[in-house]
């Protein structure tokens, strides 16, 4: 937690130093409050899923700062919380600091934007094994297709650092992401992704596969505190796949309600858990 705070002390004395190069060019602020149900929370084999749902407060503060005709700077500060309903080890607080390089080589309605993004998070858990710090980089680009649908191509990579070994995570990412407008406040959306490296799965060993939980291949293994007793967390060498979507109505220019329906699955590389499950969430958005 003290680290928490250090991190959110610097994190703030950015954020407050910055309007002094933002050159009057506008900044904005965002609130937004959500519900988030998973049946599969501690990403365990059929037979061993638990299914939990959460409440989640948020805010940022952002800018843009304009480098050149075609290029820019965007600075986006985030902190949020959440409070489970039954596994309240799994409440989380994080603070991210994100800076993205914008740049569009071409003009016109249906130009390329490409943005080379770099971004770090810390997290503080209820269940201090899981506390961590996390380093994103990702490279991305969008096009707008039609004057009603939006494209995205984005390849990132993602490293978790955790105070337990087991939680500490490396991937790849990839993700596809459509956005299509139906009407002038509403839009839906699409977004495929993939995470290729590691995962975490929380299960009971001694009945997982009939009893012969020694069987998983695993990197790392810890006894959860956050889950069933015996229960333990292993990290296994698996890629995931996610499909979201989702449908978002704008009430007004600052006011918007975003529906979300997840699915996931992870594949081990080697012998070991395969899960999936769906996930469900509502969330209320406010920026100014």
């Amino acid at each position: 937690m003290n680290r928490m705070i250090r991190g959110a002390g610097a994190l703030l004395m950015v954020l407050l130093m910055a309007p002094a190069v933002q050159a009057g060019r506008p900044w904005w602020l965002g609130l937004n409050a959500d519900y988030l149900s998973d049946d599969n929370i501690n990403r365990g084999p059929a037979g061993q899923t638990l299914d939990d749902s959460a409440f989640g407060i948020g805010a940022e503060a952002g800018g843009f700062l304009t480098l050149g005709e075609r290029s820019g700077l965007r600075v986006r500060l985030h902190v949020d919380a959440n409070r489970h309903d039954t596994y309240d080890k799994l409440d989380r607080s994080r603070i991210l600091a994100e800076a993205s390089l914008r740049f569009r080589p071409g003009h016109g309605y249906t130009a390329t934007r490409y943005a080379l993004e770099l971004g770090y998070a810390m997290e503080d858990w209820r269940s201090s094994l899981r506390d961590a710090g996390v380093t994103r980089i990702r490279l991305q680009a969008d096009k707008r297709l039609t004057t009603r649908l939006q494209g995205r191509l984005a390849l990132g990579y993602e490293s978790r650092k955790a105070e337990e070994e087991t939680f500490s995570l490396d991937n790849t990412l990839l993700e596809g992401y459509l956005n299509y407008r139906l009407y002038p406040s509403g839009q839906l959306y699409l977004d495929l992704s993939a995470r290729l490296g590691e995962a975490v799965s929380s299960l009971d060993p001694s009945t997982y596969g009939g009893g012969y939980g020694s069987r998983i291949r695993y990197t790392a293994w810890v006894a959860d505190d956050a889950f069933l007793p015996g229960w333990w967390a292993y990290r296994i060498d698996a890629d995931t796949g996610i499909v979201d979507l989702g449908f978002n109505h704008a009430f007004s220019r600052r006011l918007s309600l975003d529906l979300l329906a997840r699915g996931y699955r992870t594949r081990p590389r080697e012998d070991g858990p395969e899960y999936s499950g769906t996930a469900f969430s509502l969330a209320l958005l406010y920026r100014y």
